[in-house]
C-alpha cells in the first residue's frame, strides 16, 4: 500500500511540474478579462409598458436581437415585429407572436399571438418617411399596432407594438 502511494504522489507531481502558469500569464490573463469588449451604452434602449419604464440593451441572436434588462424582461426582435416576450412588470408571460407577415390568397395579411391573445386581422401597411406601420383588428375589435420609426440615417429608432387584447402597447426607443 505504501508502495501505491508513493508511486501515485510521483505521478502526480510530475504531471503537476510540467504544468505550470508563470505570473506573466496570469498578469496578461487579468488585463485582458478586465478591458470592457465593447461600451455598452451603444446598445442602450428605453422599454415603457403602461406605467413601468426600463433600460435594456440589445443583444444579437441567431433568432434576432433580444433586448434584455437587469430586472429580467426580455423581448426577441425578429426585425419587424417582436416575437416573444418575458417578464415584462411580471406581466402573465411568456408571450410569443408567430407568422407576423403571413399573407392569405386574398391579400389580407393575419398575425397569429399565441397566450393571452387570438388571431389578428391586419388591414393596412403604410410606410410614411421613416415610419413603417401595420395596423390590426382582433376578433374583439382590439386595434394591434406594429409600428417602426427610423432616424435620418435609416437606423431603428423605436419599435411600437401592441401586445395583448387590452390594447397595451410596448415601447422600445433607441437612447
Amino acid at each position: 500500500m505504501k508502495q501505491l502511494t508513493l508511486i501515485t504522489a510521483i505521478v502526480i507531481s510530475l504531471f503537476t511540474t510540467a504544468c505550470t502558469i508563470k505570473v506573466p500569464q496570469v498578469a496578461a490573463l487579468q488585463k485582458s478579462v478586465q478591458q470592457p469588449i465593447q461600451n455598452i451604452d451603444e446598445f442602450a434602449w428605453s422599454l415603457q409598458y403602461e406605467d413601468y419604464q426600463t433600460e435594456v440593451y440589445a443583444v444579437s441572436t441567431d433568432e434576432g436581437t433580444m433586448f434584455a434588462s437587469y430586472d429580467n424582461d426580455s423581448l426577441l426582435f425578429d426585425g419587424y415585429a417582436i416575437k416573444r416576450i418575458d417578464g415584462l412588470a411580471n406581466e402573465n408571460t411568456p408571450l410569443f407572436f408567430e407568422n407576423t407577415s403571413r399573407v392569405d390568397a386574398s391579400g389580407k395579411g393575419f398575425v397569429d399571438a399565441v397566450g393571452r391573445t387570438t388571431s389578428l386581422q391586419c388591414l393596412a401597411k403604410t410606410a410614411t418617411g421613416a415610419v413603417a406601420r401595420q395596423l390590426c383588428v382582433s376578433k374583439d375589435g382590439t386595434e394591434w399596432v406594429f409600428e417602426l420609426a427610423f432616424d435620418a440615417n435609416g437606423t431603428l429608432s423605436t419599435i411600437k407594438q401592441t401586445v395583448n387584447n387590452s390594447g397595451s402597447v410596448v415601447i422600445l426607443t433607441k437612447k
